[in-house]
């Protein structure tokens, strides 16, 4: 078997293979390693057309050849068809990796503990170094699929010593663990990469990253990226990452990075974005402005919701109208209930302020329309921060049945109204609107607890009702904001 070729070699022998095949010329003149070659490099594209046709020419050219049986298996793996892969399988010889493999996603393992013994077995005679990416990937995908993954990961060291590529294994276990949630063994795998190939930056700059979004452990993941730093120090992505670590606690020394990488490239989209964030957070709207626009310049889709909700926490300020045509984009593009549970989302993180933003972008947007929920939501965030004549004002101008006849919505109004001083013929309305209106829940509710939820809403009416008589009553009596 041969080694791995450059790159460019790859591709130039596939490309020839290409052009012979698509000319009917005849194939005799590659060899098994050429052919091998190939094939690998069309999984890497992919481009399984001409892989099927290397293996189709391969088992001809070369029928007992091992390699080529193998791969035979391996792209009946990828195509999910178990049947193919047995029955390509019991061409390999008794102790091959891949025919145990095989094997193994058939007679499945009575538990964790068979699964792991057979995995030792099956991997007892492989030679140091011998197992290669393919084999691999059938052996992960398969341990993951039956939910044995853990196994591979607890004997990741032996394994690592069998792989050629050992920093494959590593890789491919930091990422399913973090797609599963396990930091514990997440971090373990990408310590690895780092121990793997020390004087690689790119690892020590994805345990950086790893630290962030799995732990938020801000000094480990400055500890990580001084390491990335010291081996690429001119590196403007790895610089950004150190500008985000610092960005929460040490603003100054956050910006100070992020004007450094602007100098040497003013269009840094990673770099705009931070420092956008940080000028929110030290005042400086203007800054923050132009930061924004430049990185909203650079990008060809509308921002991520992801970008909004980290200017939302970094402000209570009333925003630009730069930054609304921004959100305008986004929320274009979004769907009424989608845009309603992220409001919901902000609220409840506190961001009352992004809250309102959306909601206020929808309702311009006509996203609203005959949403009470939407329309409701936006009356309760105003109200909640205090702006109760743009509670009235809203309520006031929307002329929908189905808003006037929930009594939530109507509490919230007769609350504005009471703090706004506008109490004339308030507790009229809220008499009548209490004989004729019901309720607009959330779908998902029991019926017990709409009932319960309309209880409440109907004694808070009640008590303001009475509150706007003259008789005195603790504000939460009739407010059940506070």
């Amino acid at each position: 078997m041969s080694q791995p070729q450059p790159d460019n070699e790859m591709a130039s022998l596939y490309e020839r293979f290409v052009k012979d095949l698509a000319e009917g010329s005849d194939l005799s003149a590659y060899s098994e390693d050429d052919l091998l070659d190939i094939y690998d490099y069309t999984r890497s594209i992919p481009d399984d057309y001409t892989a099927l046709e290397v293996l189709i020419a391969g088992m001809r050219m070369y029928p007992s050849s091992t390699d080529m049986a193998k791969r035979k298996v391996l792209y009946f793996h990828d195509f999910e068809q178990d049947a193919a892969v047995m029955a390509s399988a019991e061409a390999l010889p008794a102790d091959s990796l891949v025919r145990n493999i095989a094997h193994f996603k058939v007679k499945l393992p009575a538990d964790a503990a068979e699964a792991k013994a057979r995995l030792l077995r099956m991997t007892a005679r492989v030679p140091d170094r011998s197992i290669e990416d393919g084999d691999l990937y059938f052996l992960i995908e398969t341990f993951n699929d039956l939910e044995y993954i853990d196994c591979l990961s607890d004997e990741s060291e032996m394994l690592g010593r069998k792989c050629a590529y050992p920093i494959t294994l590593e890789q491919e276990l930091y990422k399913i663990y973090t797609e599963k949630g396990d930091v514990e063994r997440a971090l373990r795998h990408c310590h690895a990469l780092t121990t793997l190939q020390p004087f690689e930056y790119q690892w020590w700059e994805e345990l950086a990253n790893a630290y962030i979004n799995l732990t938020d452990d801000r000094a480990a993941a400055l500890e990580a990226v001084e390491y990335a730093l010291a081996l690429a120090p001119d590196n403007l992505d790895i610089l950004t990452l150190k500008a985000t670590v610092l960005a929460p606690a040490a603003h100054q020394e956050a910006a100070e990075i992020c004007k450094e990488v602007l100098r040497r490239d003013p269009d840094f989209k990673a770099a705009l974005f931070i420092n956008a964030y940080l000028q929110y957070q030290m005042g400086d709207h203007a800054g923050a402005n132009s930061s924004l626009e430049g990185y909203a310049r650079l990008c060809e889709e509308p921002l991520d919701r992801g970008f909004f909700d980290l200017i939302f926490e970094s402000t209570k300020e009333e925003l630009s109208d730069e930054f609304y045509a921004m959100l305008n984009r986004r929320v274009a593009m979004t769907d009424a209930s989608e845009l309603y549970l992220w409001a919901i989302s902000l609220s409840d993180n506190g961001s009352l302020a992004g809250a309102q933003a959306v909601l206020k972008s929808a309702l311009k947007l006509h996203k609203f329309d005959n949403h009470t929920l939407g329309v409701r939501l936006l009356a309760e965030v105003y109200y909640r921060r205090e702006k109760y004549v743009h509670v009235i004002e809203l309520l006031d101008s929307i002329d929908d049945a189905n808003i006037q006849a929930d009594l939530l919505t109507t509490l919230i109004y007769g609350l504005a109204r009471k703090h706004a001083g506008r109490t004339e013929g308030l507790k009229a309305l809220l008499e009548q609107r209490l004989k004729s209106s019901s309720l607009v829940v959330i779908d998902g509710l029991s019926t017990s607890e709409r009932n319960m939820m309309l209880r409440g809403v109907r004694h808070h009416l009640v008590y303001l009702m009475r509150a706007l008589d003259g008789e005195e009553f603790p504000a939460n009596a009739y407010d059940p904001f506070l």
